[in-house]
C-alpha cells in the first residue's frame, strides 16, 4: 500500500531544453519560462524536450519557479532534491520508515572534516551521520542508481562517512529512488566508478546503506512506495 506523504501546489509544463546545471527552459501555458533544477545529475532519461513536468513557484530574484518532477509512465518522477528532502523528512516524523521508526532528527547540515552532511540523527540513544543521495537513474531492471555523472561532492560525502566509521561513529548512507516501481538500489559505475569503489568499501567498512522510493501524481500528491529499498542483490554478491 502506497501511503500519500505530502501535496505541493503544482503546475503543468513541457520541458523545452535544458540550458545549464541549474537551469531549464519550459513551456507553460504557451509562454516560454526559466526554471530552477536543483539536481545536478545529468538526467538524461527525464531532461528531454517535450516531457511533461511540474513545476512549483519559488520566490528567488531571478527564477520565479522551480521543476520537481518529470512525466514517468502514469506518474510523475521526482527528480527536485529538495522536495526528497521534504518527502524524506516528513515520513521519517511520523514513523512511516521502519529503519527510522524510533529516531530523531538532532542536527541538519553538520559540519564533518571537510563536509557538509545531510543530518545528525539519533536512534534510541544511537547516534548517526547521515547522507541522502538522489538515485533517479533507472537500470534495465528498475534499479535505483547513483550518480549518473562524476561527482566529487558524493565521492567526499562517503570518504567522511567511513572516517566517521573509522573513529568509532555510526555513518548511514541512504538513498532516495524518485521514481515508481523502483526495485532495489545500487551505485551506477558508468556514471563514476570511484564512487561506486567507494560505496563498496564502505559497506564492507561498516557504513550502513539503505532506502526509500517516493513517486509524484499529476495533482502534486507525493507518496512513499516502499520505506525500506534494498541494496541490490547483484552488486553485494560481486563484493565475494
Amino acid at each position: 500500500m502506497h501511503t500519500k506523504l505530502i501535496e505541493i501546489s503544482v503546475i503543468l509544463g513541457i520541458l523545452i531544453k535544458r540550458l545549464n546545471r541549474f537551469t531549464v527552459e519550459t513551456d507553460i501555458n504557451g509562454k516560454t519560462i526559466k526554471a530552477h533544477l536543483t539536481n545536478t545529475g545529468r538526467l538524461k532519461e527525464y531532461i528531454a524536450e517535450g516531457k511533461h513536468v511540474l513545476l512549483t513557484r519559488i520566490s528567488a530574484p531571478k527564477l520565479k519557479y522551480r521543476i520537481i518532477a518529470v512525466e514517468d509512465g502514469n506518474a510523475y518522477a521526482i527528480i527536485d532534491t529538495l522536495t526528497q528532502a521534504k518527502a524524506f523528512e516528513y515520513a521519517f516524523s511520523r514513523g512511516l520508515i521502519s529503519r527510522f521508526k524510533n529516531c530523531r532528527i538532532i542536527s541538519k547540515n553538520p559540519r564533518v572534516y571537510d563536509s557538509m552532511l545531510d543530518y545528525i540523527i539519533e536512534c534510541n540513544g544511537v547516534k548517526y551521520y547521515m547522507e541522502m543521495k538522489s538515485a533517479v537513474l533507472r537500470g534495465p531492471n528498475r534499479e535505483a542508481m547513483y550518480p549518473d555523472c562524476p561527482s566529487i561532492r558524493g565521492r567526499r560525502h562517503i570518504r567522511t562517512l567511513m572516517r566517521l566509521v573509522e573513529a568509532g561513529e555510526r555513518g548511514l548512507l541512504l538513498f532516495v529512488a524518485g521514481f515508481p516501481r523502483a526495485r532495489c538500489i545500487k551505485p551506477y559505475e558508468e556514471g563514476d566508478p570511484e564512487v561506486a569503489r567507494l560505496m563498496r568499501e564502505a559497506y564492507i567498512s561498516g557504513v550502513e546503506i539503505t532506502g526509500i522510493s517516493i513517486y509524484m501524481n499529476n495533482r502534486g500528491d507525493i507518496y512513499l512506495e516502499n520505506p525500506s529499498l534494498p541494496i541490490c542483490r547483484r552488486w553485494l554478491n560481486s563484493f565475494y
